[in-house]
């Protein structure tokens, strides 16, 4: 599993790569058809509120991605922080808004644009697309700093970097999006 917090350059990089991500979707790999992928992870990031507050905001994130038997990709995103909680869904027609998901090749990348900065989810798939793998990167602009609005309606800027921990990726079959 990898982390980051990237510099300008990287930036600019992930800007970069959301363009050539719409440019580069291909369909997805006949093997994931019918199939839902669930990824999940923890975010936790050294942050102020927009009260001046500061703490350690921390969210669990669950993805279920079900490529259906047409090969259209439909992703519902689950969130986590504290006693809030909110699902948000995305479909075919969202490609290349923040939060949908994609094909680059056999890689399944989404991008979730924040106030300032993004965090990017790639899915890399073992031969035979029976098992996977997730790596989550967070870029910010330099001197910027990482900001997103949490799912409890405050405005939250990051003082630290981000820490990503218990990764983790499955496949099983079927339409598993409201399970």
């Amino acid at each position: 599993m990898k982390q980051r917090m990237w510099t300008r350059s990287g930036f600019i990089a992930v800007a970069i790569l959301l363009v050539a991500d719409r440019a580069a979707a291909q369909g997805a790999p006949r093997e994931l058809y019918n199939k839902t992928i669930q990824i999940s992870f923890n975010i936790t990031v050294p942050a102020r509120t927009s009260d001046g507050r500061n703490l350690s905001a921390q969210r669990d994130t669950t993805y279920r991605i079900y490529v259906s038997t047409a090969g259209r990709v439909f992703a519902r995103e689950l969130r986590h922080s504290g006693r809030n909680r909110d699902a948000l869904d995305k479909g075919p027609e969202s490609r290349g808004a923040s939060g949908s998901f994609s094909f680059a090749g056999t890689v399944l990348v989404g991008t979730v644009a924040h106030i300032s900065g993004a965090r990017r989810v790639s899915v890399n798939f073992n031969p035979g697309f029976q098992g996977c793998s997730v790596s989550v990167i967070i870029g910010k602009e330099v001197p910027g700093k990482v900001v997103w609005k949490g799912i409890d309606g405050v405005t939250y800027t990051a003082t630290g970097n981000p820490r990503i921990s218990t990764p983790s990726c499955s496949i099983r079959e079927g339409n598993l999006l409201n399970g």
